[in-house]
């Protein structure tokens, strides 16, 4: 008889969070945090010890039981911009999904310092995949998915969208329209505003 895990909907009920069972494997504790994340038909994985599955092949061997109290999240207004940025980022640590993340972010010639400099914080959650550029003055957010398996490739909170102009301090006479938040780090790190 398969196991029964734990399980909760998330992102708009777009994946299930269960509590991972492959933790001990790894040496660590029982999850009890809902780590591992599983898209139906496609994948499982576990943002706190890295496993890997198919779907299929955790279906066969484990069933979901969703608890019903955990139901999706609700996207925020903007008066609680702030608290929905906490809950739904961190900051980098040990874990093997955080250095999936500063791997990415390095291979795009991102350093740590420009990574503290921008506010670029580690998704979890509704933003489960991505590395999320956090602009806390004007209540912006872009996420940017570093798992192959995540979509879509780009998050950004609906109705808050604007174009994103950079100067450089040289030629003020020279106008940068970017489309992304993450498409203007380039011009960040050669000090055009």
């Amino acid at each position: 008889m398969p196991n029964i895990l734990p399980a909760k909907v998330v992102s708009s009920g777009r994946y299930i969070a269960a509590c991972c069972p492959f933790c001990s494997q790894f040496g660590k504790s029982a999850d009890d945090k809902f780590h591992l994340y599983i898209l139906k038909n496609a994948w499982a994985y576990c943002y706190r010890c890295g496993h890997k599955s198919s779907y299929d092949w955790l279906i066969s061997n484990y069933t979901l039981n969703l608890c019903n109290s955990y139901q999706s999240i609700v996207v925020p207004k903007s008066s609680n911009f702030d608290d929905y940025i906490t809950c739904h980022t961190g900051n980098f640590n040990d874990s093997q999904y955080s250095k999936s993340a500063l791997k990415y972010l390095s291979n795009r010639k991102i350093p740590q310092k420009l990574i503290d400099n921008l506010n670029i914080k580690l998704g979890k959650d509704e933003m489960f995949g991505r590395v999320v550029f956090v602009d806390a003055v004007n209540q912006y957010y872009m996420g940017r998915a570093f798992l192959p398996f995540v979509n879509p490739k780009t998050m950004n909170p609906v109705g808050n969208l604007k174009p994103l102009m950079y100067f450089d301090k040289n030629r003020i006479d020279t106008l940068h329209l970017v489309e992304g938040v993450f498409d203007s780090i380039p011009f960040i790190k050669t000090n055009m505003r």
